[in-house]
């Protein structure tokens, strides 16, 4: 049985982009295990929150994060504070036969290939000449007029969906070689949200 991760953001006790979560939710334990019923993200995280042990990170915490673990079924739902980490150089990694089209709870070859990033921060990973994610982000290509995302992209990740959803990003066709005509690149995921601006210089992108 797959076991598969939601991880959210909570911001001073509310929950960020539920409807993106719950989409991608709902279209998980569909597909995988041919479930239609709805489970109410929302009840169910607030409930989580009024717990008293649960209330006291959410209340001393800005941002905190919340990981939902599920099958067929929710089998367990983390809280804790976040503490984003520092990347400001990515390493490229060519491998041809990652699929992380669902946000599984097994991470073991993102981090195989996570543990190649050498001295950089964080790994940039191209499948068969395309570009598509980091290890644990999507993200953006800023040509000094728009912003732009790969279509060849692991993971659908919520940030990315909602961003595409209200204009700020478009879906392009990124080659290895075509993103190095970029000026920058931003980090993407449901705890960085775009206006964070977690920028990384195309020049700190190492072949």
């Amino acid at each position: 049985m797959y076991q598969l991760v939601e991880s959210l953001k909570i911001k001073n006790g509310i929950p960020q982009n539920l409807y993106y979560h719950q989409f991608r939710f709902n279209k998980a334990r569909k597909d995988l295990f041919g479930f239609s019923d709805i489970i109410d993200l929302e009840n169910i995280i607030f409930d989580f929150i009024e717990k008293a042990e649960i209330k006291n990170i959410t209340d001393q915490y800005e941002i905190c994060k919340c990981r939902i673990l599920y099958s067929k079924q929710i089998d367990e739902i983390q809280i804790d504070k976040y503490i984003r980490r520092q990347v400001n150089s990515l390493k490229i990694i060519h491998n041809n036969e990652i699929e992380y089209n669902f946000k599984f709870a097994n991470r073991t070859l993102l981090t195989e290939l996570f543990s190649q990033k050498g001295d950089a921060d964080d790994i940039l990973i191209v499948k068969n000449g395309f570009i598509t994610d980091t290890s644990y982000s999507n993200i953006a290509l800023y040509d000094g007029n728009s912003w732009f995302t790969p279509n060849s992209y692991l993971l659908p990740g919520t940030q990315r969906h909602k961003l595409l959803e209200v204009g700020i990003l478009k879906e392009i066709e990124v080659t290895e070689q075509k993103l190095f005509t970029y000026k920058k690149l931003r980090i993407i995921n449901a705890m960085i949200d775009f206006d964070d601006c977690i920028d990384i210089e195309i020049s700190n992108i190492i072949k």
